[in-house]
């Protein structure tokens, strides 16, 4: 799926996001319009500190422990619209970056990847996005896809999702310091224990991976990496400070993609379906058929 906000080069290439195959119901307040727009800001920002970036963007249906605590499976989602014409909602979504290091500008690495999975719900400002990294066998279990076949060997996969549970883990480290609900049973169905397959030794310091990133560029991390035996590939947040821009960044120090802006300079661009009216019932208007990302600028849903 294409954000609108990715797309200011034209009248007709922003046009070209607003299609029934582009959109996808999101929930408004406190994830499209909150945690996800500044999640959106954050991947194209990686574009600063790249050669070049590839994202895929998803819906995702993921089945929750049932509620009587049977240790059986359940699927719960809402539906919008009048029946038989209803809507399913996701319950998540998911984001996949590839940066390319083709320069080797930033490190001996060829590209970082970072797999997210979030929540289609409000999501607590303060919650550290690295919260949500996710290994990407289990995203591709549960989304059917393959993602960068090409560049993804089984051995780089390994490596990288032993990476990301362990950004994972930091992340809802930092929640327990937050003293914030845990996001456990959101990833319940998502998550293994550990990653499948043979395990890759770990290096005794980053001196020992020929992956190792460098951190003298603005932007780029400067902590310990956490990809090991990756064979030219490295995790996102291992090359990227994976920290969310401040809330309602796009009023902060006149940002060209801010919330509401044209984008590309002076030319205004319009976005289309402004005038949806009114949403039918409550539980419609908490969410909003919305293109994911497209929340710069967006109206209220109410």
């Amino acid at each position: 799926m294409a954000a609108a906000a990715n797309h200011r080069a034209s009248q007709n290439a922003m046009n070209d996001t607003f299609t029934l195959s582009n959109v996808s119901p999101q929930v408004g307040a406190g994830f499209n319009r909150d945690y996800w727009a500044r999640f959106e800001k954050f991947v194209k920002d990686t574009a600063k500190v790249s050669d070049g970036v590839y994202i895929v963007t998803g819906p995702l249906w993921i089945p929750q422990p049932d509620a009587r605590g049977n240790g059986k499976w359940e699927m719960r989602h809402p539906m919008i619209g009048k029946p038989p014409q209803l809507v399913s909602v996701p319950t998540h979504y998911f984001k996949v970056v590839l940066a390319e290091n083709s320069s080797s500008r930033h490190g001996t690495h060829q590209a970082a990847v970072g797999a997210f999975v979030m929540p289609n719900a409000p999501i607590d400002p303060q919650t550290p996005v690295t919260a949500f990294a996710v290994p990407l066998e289990a995203l591709e279990s549960v989304s059917g896809a393959k993602f960068f076949p090409g560049f993804i060997s089984d051995r780089r996969r390994i490596a990288l999702d032993n990476a990301a549970l362990d950004w994972q883990a930091e992340g809802k480290a930092r929640l327990k310091l937050l003293d914030r609900v845990s996001i456990a049973q959101d990833q319940a169905a998502l998550l293994p224990k550990q990653v499948t397959g043979q395990t890759l030794v770990a290096a005794t310091s980053s001196s020992s991976s020929n992956d190792a990133p460098l951190v003298q560029t603005s932007g780029i991390v400067n902590r310990q990496p956490k990809t090991v035996n990756g064979e030219g590939a490295v995790h996102l947040c291992d090359v990227v400070a994976c920290q969310m821009p401040p809330e309602k960044w796009w009023g902060i120090g006149g940002d060209s993609g801010s919330k509401g802006s044209s984008g590309g300079g002076s030319r205004s661009l319009q976005r289309q379906g402004s005038n949806r009216g009114r949403l039918r019932n409550s539980q419609e208007a908490a969410i909003v058929a919305e293109v994911p990302g497209n929340a710069n600028g967006q109206e209220d849903a109410q």
